[in-house]
C-alpha cells in the first residue's frame, strides 16, 4: 500500500498493489472479488474505496487516506507490546458494527488472519 497525493487540489490517497499476472485464474478472480465487496461498503469504520485499474500486470485499488493507519500498522507499531482484552474486544466490536452483508463476506476471509494477528498481542485482563 502507497500513499499518494492528488496533484489538482492535494488530497492524500492510499493506492493498494496486487500482482495479478503471476496469479491463477481463481486468484485473479479472488482479486476481483475484493474490489466488488469495497466498492459494495459503504460504512464511515470502513475506508472508503474509490477506483481501481489494471495496468503492467498489477490491479491498483484506490482508497480513502485514514490518518491512523490499519490494523497491521497499528500492530507492527506495539513492537511487540501485548495488548489488554478490552482493546481486543473493542476492535472486534467495531467490525460486528459494520452489519453491511457485504462487509461480513469481505471481512470474513480476513478475520481468521486478523484474530490471528490479534491474539499474538493480546494480554488477558484478570
Amino acid at each position: 500500500v502507497h500513499s499518494v497525493t492528488r496533484i489538482e487540489d492535494g488530497e492524500q490517497y492510499v493506492i493498494k498493489t496486487i500482482g495479478i499476472s503471476p496469479l491463477d485464474r481463481t486468484e485473479q478472480e479472488e482479486a476481483i472479488r475484493e474490489v466488488q465487496l469495497l466498492a459494495a461498503v459503504d460504512h464511515p469504520r470502513i475506508v472508503r474505496y474509490l477506483d481501481s485499474f489494471c495496468e503492467a500486470g498489477k490491479l491498483f485499488i484506490v482508497m480513502e487516506f485514514c490518518e491512523g493507519g490499519d490494523l497491521h500498522g497499528f500492530l507492527a507499531a506495539q513492537k511487540g507490546a501485548l495488548l489488554h482484552e478490552r482493546q481486543v474486544w473493542s476492535f472486534f466490536m467495531q467490525v460486528h458494527a459494520c452489519g453491511s452483508g457485504a462487509f461480513i463476506r469481505f471481512a470474513s476471509s480476513y478475520l481468521p488472519a486478523v484474530a490471528h494477528s490479534l491474539m499474538h498481542h493480546i494480554s488477558l485482563s484478570t
